[in-house]
């Protein structure tokens, strides 16, 4: 038969075991406190444009723009002509939104500027944005060239979308 272990001395292992846990716990946050604060850096550093002064943001917020959609379906392509869509802040997304009428539905689609550059020197496009958002689930990639923007898209269906627009002199109505 084995000794049993006094109460005393098995207090001193189940303190030391708690104590190692409670050392492994800490490092593991600490190292997950690392890598939030990394990660945070980096998302303000993007958001601020990666060092530019300028980002696509700044070229397309408070702007209007008429645009043409096509929409290609099984079977055919839907057009659409003359739908007002608007760049602002304060929506969907943190960075900006594309807000309007497409067809005769109401959008709002939190936007970005594309992300160029390396996975370790990361960057914001000057010219190219995303944009996701309802109805259907709709993703939108696109370029703003002085006061043209182009661009292709596709939904949740599989339905694929190209648009191009023209900056407006005016907000949509």
């Amino acid at each position: 038969m084995a000794p049993t272990e006094s109460k005393p001395a098995e207090r001193r292992r189940n303190l030391k075991k708690m104590t190692a846990t409670m050392r492994r716990s800490a490092s593991f946050l600490a190292l997950i406190s690392a890598f939030v604060t990394v990660l945070l850096s980096n998302t303000s550093f993007a958001a601020n444009g990666g060092g530019h002064e300028r980002t696509c943001q700044d070229a397309l917020v408070g702007n209007s723009y008429d645009c043409a959609f096509t929409f290609f379906l099984i079977g055919g392509s839907v057009k659409s002509k003359g739908d007002c869509v608007e760049f602002v802040t304060g929506g969907l997304s943190r960075n900006f939104d594309l807000a309007g009428e497409v067809g005769n539905l109401a959008s709002d689609y939190g936007c970005a500027c594309e992300n160029t550059g390396s996975f370790n020197l990361p960057d914001v496009s000057m010219h190219a944005f995303e944009c996701v958002g309802d109805p259907n689930f709709v993703q939108l990639h696109g370029k703003v060239e002085s006061n043209k923007l182009h661009g292709q898209g596709s939904d949740e269906s599989g339905t694929s979308i190209i648009f191009e627009c023209t900056k407006r002199s005016t907000a949509c109505l």
